[in-house]
């Protein structure tokens, strides 16, 4: 566990100062609390957190900085009892699951650890070091192919550390295997548009997270139809637009992609939700509707892919997507008046 990002994350939610007038007794010892805590003199924050308890026994507050202070010191029994009184006065507090989670974890009640870990996900779906912890957990109780399910969803939720914990948790092998078209060389793909029928050749220049993704693009028809596309680090991790077509010359794009959805939408794809997206006349809603197979050729050789269909229900609109965490790459559009294919992927392994 990154544990320096989590403080940091729990500092901003019990630092947040009070800004109304009428702040109760409870909440003067708790501030008070508060400052010994941030300076790391947890027997004086304790002393005060339990008078702010004394006189206010439900404040929220108070009883989740009093279980990071008894876990600081290690008493996770104790802490741990102080995490589940603030999730019973605040059933939606993510990180007091999450740490009723870790005093399981040290008391080696793997079991107890998962349920608590899991219901702090639920709350808290986009916090990467939350299913690092849950990879911990599932590994201690043998559940090897769910942890590297895990690490997989955290290194997408860009969480620190996930390279050590692969290795520690003899995740590798699986990681690497995911990855197998990370790095794309060439794509050509096969546009029809009403009458019109051609085909653009893409060169990927640059193509390994956590570095952009760059490429140069030509059309068959039309010689001065070039250019080149460079995704953001930002787009290619959290861009929910997508720009569905090519534009002459060099486009940079930092709030949408192009060819490849981020990883950000594919993940809330996966994980049921619905975005919206521009399909070039209009912005529509789109949602996953099945995963099934795509054929195409890596030189001479017909590989069928393990692809999502994402659909637009009212249209009927859909695109087919690489289903693939790491490398979200849009194999195929049918949308109103035009349709691309992918017909060859030429990667560095081939």
């Amino acid at each position: 566990m990154n544990k320096p990002i989590l403080y940091f994350l729990l500092l901003i939610y019990v630092c947040i100062p009070y800004t109304t007038s009428a702040q109760t007794a409870g909440d003067i010892f708790f501030e008070k609390g508060k400052e010994f805590f941030e300076d790391s003199y947890l027997d004086s924050a304790i002393h005060y957190f339990e008078r702010a308890l004394r006189v206010e026994p439900n404040h929220e507050k108070a009883n989740f900085t009093m279980g990071l202070s008894l876990y600081e010191t290690k008493q996770f029994n104790k802490a741990k009892t102080y995490f589940v009184k603030t999730t019973r006065i605040n059933p939606d507090a993510a990180f007091a699951y999450m740490f009723r989670a870790l005093c399981e974890y040290d008391l080696e009640q793997y079991n107890l650890a998962l349920r608590s870990i899991t219901d702090a996900i639920r709350l808290h779906p986009t916090h990467g070091e939350m299913f690092i912890l849950r990879a911990s957990i599932r590994h201690h109780l043998n559940q090897q192919d769910e942890c590297c399910e895990d690490l997989d969803r955290a290194y997408i939720l860009g969480a620190a550390g996930i390279w050590e914990a692969r290795k520690k948790y003899g995740c590798v092998k699986k990681s690497l295997r995911v990855n197998t078209f990370d790095e794309v060389e060439a794509l050509a793909y096969e546009i029809r548009k009403g009458d019109t029928h051609y085909f653009v050749h893409i060169d990927v220049t640059k193509f390994a997270y956590p570095q952009a993704i760059k490429f140069d693009w030509s059309m068959s028809h039309d010689d001065e139809m070039a250019g080149s596309i460079q995704m953001s680090l930002e787009a290619l991790h959290y861009a929910t637009a997508q720009m569905n077509h090519f534009y002459k010359g060099d486009v940079k794009l930092t709030e949408q992609t192009s060819l490849w959805l981020s990883r950000e939408a594919f993940a809330r794809l996966k994980n049921g939700e619905t975005l919206i997206m521009d399909t070039g006349r209009e912005e529509l809603p789109f949602a996953i509707s099945r995963t099934t197979s795509y054929t195409t050729r890596f030189h001479e050789q017909t590989s069928r892919l393990s692809v999502v269909e994402i659909l637009n229900e009212a249209t009927g609109q859909k695109l087919l997507v690489l289903d693939n965490p790491f490398n979200p790459l849009i194999l195929s559009m049918e949308l109103e008046d035009w349709a691309i294919n992918i017909i060859g992927i030429l990667s560095h392994d081939d």
